[in-house]
């Protein structure tokens, strides 16, 4: 006999006949997750453990419920921000990025459209997030 989805291969010894058992145990933890299959499991052992009576491979498509979308969906982060969920996975909120890896690291000054000089793009770009608007370079170099 041969057992799959987790389950163990057992005899009964009445019978001396194989057969297939879940066998996991499952704690009261609470960390709901969400399956291929679009159930929501108390946890990943819950799921798990439903893979194994059911026979079938289920695994985890997400953490969190399935019904809960991603907040960053409903955002438009504009002015170089970007979307960052919070811990909980409910909320979303844009945020400028600090660093300026994306940018090179140029030190080459530049004229931003709004008249003010930035010791690189990278700074343009990090005060334009911050201002939420746009300020383009107008020329490279001191303004």
């Amino acid at each position: 006999m041969l057992c799959t989805s987790g389950s163990q291969c057992l005899v009964d010894e009445s019978t001396n006949r194989a057969y297939c058992r879940c066998g996991e145990t499952c704690s009261d933890v609470f960390a709901p997750v969400c399956g291929n299959d679009g159930v929501t499991y108390s946890s990943e052992c819950q799921l798990r453990l439903s893979s194994c009576t059911q026979r079938r491979r289920i695994f985890v498509l997400r953490q969190g419920a399935c019904d809960i979308q991603d907040p960053c969906e409903k955002l438009d982060c504009q002015f170089g921000s970007f979307c960052k969920p919070s811990i909980d996975g409910q909320t979303a909120r844009c945020v400028c990025s600090e660093e300026c890896s994306h940018h090179g690291n140029d030190q080459n000054p530049v004229c931003g459209t709004d008249g003010k000089n930035y010791p690189n793009v990278c700074e343009l770009k990090k005060a334009s997030c911050r201002q939420m608007r746009v300020i383009d370079i107008k020329f490279e170099g001191i303004c």
